[in-house]
């Protein structure tokens, strides 16, 4: 092999090697974050001249409006604040979270899963769902009749 081809193909080697490193380092493109283009590796065009648009947020639901507010609630037992052994209907008023203790009419129909159960014995599945009739008086909530599903 003379001097010259070997300069020649020196000269190509060090050209390839420097073609793959300059297409490994300005590799990249752009992108759009909230508002704004931003570089993503080394990208050798300049940004996009399009508009970056921020996403706007998806509406939030509006907010349920519950008449009366404890027709929204839940039922809970055993919280701070709770007597022992003792169901509360925990729901959202005017004035914030609110909380009436759970009586039981001497008539009180109660059924879980479609099974009727007795009212001060009976003990709900986690996480079930309830429909519940009944009325206000204070800071008590006289139960009528109340269903839980256990919703499988």
């Amino acid at each position: 092999m003379t001097r010259k081809l070997k300069s020649v193909l020196l000269a190509i080697a060090i050209v390839v090697l420097f073609a793959i490193v300059a297409l490994v380092y300005f590799r990249g493109s752009w992108s759009c974050r909230d508002g704004t283009w931003v570089a993503i590796g080394h990208p050798l065009s300049r940004h996009p001249q399009t508009e970056c648009v921020k996403p706007e947020p998806p509406p939030s639901p509006p907010p349920k409006i519950c008449s009366p507010p404890w027709s929204c609630g839940h039922w809970s037992q055993g919280e701070a604040g709770m007597k022992e052994g003792v169901y509360y209907l925990k729901y959202e008023d005017v004035t914030g979270p609110a909380k009436l203790e759970i009586i039981f009419e001497d008539n009180a129909r109660c059924r879980i899963d479609e099974e009727i159960v007795d009212c001060a014995h009976m003990i709900p599945t986690a996480n079930s769902s309830s429909t519940f009739n009944g009325t206000k008086d204070g800071d008590l909530f006289r139960v009528s009749n109340i269903d839980f599903s256990s919703n499988r």
